[in-house]
């Protein structure tokens, strides 16, 4: 398991929540950071630029006293699980990256410290969601206590489906109940009258689709699996949902339209705006 880590509380956060699933998988950490610094430039006159010299080497050194830090917390009080760490002088994205290719979870904190820690959805975050080659999980800076069961919103295309496995194997991991969630809306047309909704037929296509759903999910785990058809916009429902849940669990890309879980818009902003981990999973 990879987590990136930037001195920020979001980055700690997520250090903490890699070791909880660690212990839970039998698996290992290593925490990555980066003290790399993108030129900044100032320009004077007629194009004339001076390029910032940063101390690489006081960066160097303060990068790993930070995760010096962070690892020795998490190893007290996650003994069993194994860490280690790595400081890197390149971008985070591409560290991350290819640091991922042999991980089975990348983790990192939902906003970041700024400037040389950069790591903010959007930036950093937001980049090795749409590049990393195994599941991403984004960490609110603050964890509310984990007691509720895991969310997953599913739309029946194919990225929902890969979310829908991976949700049903980490709710038998931990133990606990599944929410499959479909968010569903009208869609309305214009009359001599205004505006009014559309055909029903909406409404029946998503019942549909989240009843294909919960039967896998119910043929596949032990635990309990519970329907939620909503009515309302993808990212506000997923986001409600959140405030009670232990997990998130969502495509990187859905069917279109109002089934909209693309990366940049639905999946990027319940990873930004959420109250609990979400994990964004491709197929």
């Amino acid at each position: 398991m990879i987590v990136g880590f930037d001195g920020s509380e979001a980055a700690a956060a997520a250090v903490r929540w890699a070791a909880d699933e660690a212990q839970t998988r039998g698996a290992a950490v290593r925490v990555v950071s980066s003290y790399s610094m993108p030129p900044v430039m100032a320009y004077y006159g007629m194009g004339t630029a001076v390029a910032a010299e940063p101390n690489l080497q006081a960066l160097k050194e303060a990068c790993l006293a930070d995760l010096k830090v962070v690892v020795a917390d998490s190893t007290h009080t996650h003994p069993r699980v194994g860490f280690d760490f790595m400081a890197v002088n390149e971008h985070p994205v591409s560290a991350l990256v290819r640091e991922a290719k042999a991980a089975d979870l990348l983790v990192v904190g939902s906003n970041g410290a700024g400037a040389v820690r950069s790591f903010l959805l959007g930036s950093v975050t937001g980049a090795v969601l749409h590049e990393s080659p195994c599941p991403v999980v984004v960490v609110p800076g603050e964890l509310h206590e984990v007691t509720g069961r895991i969310v997953v919103g599913v739309d029946g295309s194919k990225h929902s489906d890969a979310a829908l496995d991976w949700a049903i194997d980490e709710a038998d991991r931990h133990g606990t109940d599944l929410v499959v969630l479909h968010a569903w809306e009208y869609p309305y047309r214009m009359t001599a009258e205004g505006v009014a909704p559309g055909p029903d037929l909406t409404q029946v296509d998503a019942a549909i689709v989240v009843d294909a759903a919960v039967e896998h999910a119910r043929e596949r785990m032990t635990g309990g699996v519970h329907r939620r058809l909503v009515e309302g916009g993808p990212t506000q429902s997923l986001l409600a949902a959140t405030e009670a849940a232990a997990m998130l669990v969502v495509g990187s890309r859905g069917r279109g339209g109002f089934r909209s879980m693309l990366l940049g818009s639905v999946a990027h902003a319940v990873s930004a705006h959420a109250h609990c981990p979400v994990v964004v999973v491709r197929p």
